[in-house]
């Protein structure tokens, strides 16, 4: 679509040069531009065909592919420019004839040149350094206590592996021993409440991206609480009585936390209007749930809409916003692969109370 805008538009001011004394100058201007379009045209087919993703326009042209290409082309105009400059006279010409072409070329150049070159360059790596997307780091995950029968520990670690397995934008890691107060110095115990689960978690994560799994309730906040580089997250009141299952929320749950930190911790966080609290929810990713029930809704038809994909594209590129896009939707939990895997060795259907008793912890 943008080939074709181009070409009419090309065409049309081909028609307006003819005769014109400025259709030297502009030519190779329209050229250029067109090259510059060809290229930013080439590379959303690209990720159409790497990604199977058809990008809207509009996010295209504010992602961060499309300004790397505008400063490169940006930095060719520049070094174009500072290369030419009047043409040399004839007697300049007739001089450097003897001379060899590397002579002739260094001549051409002059040192000021050189260094000014060297200032584009130098500012336009810079420029595509800033603009290059985060690389998202490993998210530890931990229960805080025992989840006991309500949930089978290994059955959610198996789909850990399966969030894992399907993409390395980021990686889950599983610490298999149960959270105890005990393990922390007397010192960081006497910072938290004995009901502060966040501040257990942070002391936990040790400085490092962490989410803490518990089946204790967290108050006003009834899903997750988040402190930067942790979260707390609760399952109180999910089972596998009725859709969505305790390991489709905790599942659902985890990815969203996983963004959020790190969001938190690589791009200064979210905007702030977002979790803002409201009465009113069209289920986006980052949305106040305004009702317990609500959670449900959102959990059955997760999806990024246009503005989380524009935040996490800014941040950390088209693999991890699609990774995120296809996580998020559960597909993959519901394919026939995954349900048989988890009929089989943990005993659960994820459409209904489990088939057999759960495998010991």
């Amino acid at each position: 679509m943008l080939e074709k805008i181009w070409e009419t538009l090309l065409g049309y001011l081909k028609g307006k040069l003819e005769g014109s004394p400025y259709r030297k100058f502009l030519e190779p201007v329209i050229a250029f531009l067109a090259l510059f379009l060809a290229v930013a045209a080439t590379a959303y087919g690209y990720i159409e065909w790497q990604y199977h993703l058809a990008l809207p326009i509009p996010l295209f042209l504010g992602s961060y592919l499309f300004a790397q290409i505008g400063v490169c082309f940006a930095a060719i105009a520049l070094l174009i420019y500072s290369f030419g400059g009047p043409p040399p006279s004839p007697q300049h010409v007739e001089a450097a004839k003897h001379l060899r072409w590397p002579e002739r070329l260094w001549r051409r150049i002059s040192i000021k040149r050189l260094i000014v070159m060297a200032l584009i360059v130098t500012g336009a790596v810079a420029a595509l350094a800033h603009l290059s997307p985060v690389k998202a780091g490993p998210i530890r995950v931990r229960f805080l206590n025992d989840p006991g029968a309500a949930l089978d520990k290994f059955a959610l670690v198996y789909l850990l592996y399966e969030l894992n397995r399907m993409q390395s934008s980021w990686q889950f890691e599983i610490d298999f021993d149960t959270f105890d107060p005990a393990e922390l110095r007397s010192a960081e115990r006497a910072k938290c409440d004995d009901q502060d689960l966040l501040c257990f978690a942070t002391l936990a994560a040790g400085g490092r991206p962490f989410i803490g799994i518990t089946t204790a309730t967290l108050g006003d906040d009834a899903f997750w609480k988040n402190s930067n580089f942790a979260s707390v997250v609760s399952f109180s009141g999910f089972d596998s009585a009725r859709a969505p299952s305790a390991y489709e929320y905790l599942a659902y749950t985890l990815v969203v936390q996983s963004m959020l930190i790190h969001l938190n911790t690589a791009c200064g966080g979210p905007p702030p209007t977002y979790f803002a609290e409201s009465s009113v929810a069209s289920g986006d990713l980052f949305q106040f749930s305004p009702r317990r029930g609500e959670m449900r809704a959102q959990v059955m038809a997760g999806h990024l809409t246009q503005k989380d994909q524009a935040l996490l594209l800014k941040c950390f590129g088209i693999e991890y916003m699609n990774s995120c896009s296809q996580l998020i939707s559960l597909d993959w939990m519901r394919s026939k692969r995954v349900a048989d895997n988890l009929r089989r060795a943990f005993g659960i259907d994820l459409a209904g109370a489990p088939v057999t008793s759960a495998s010991p912890n």
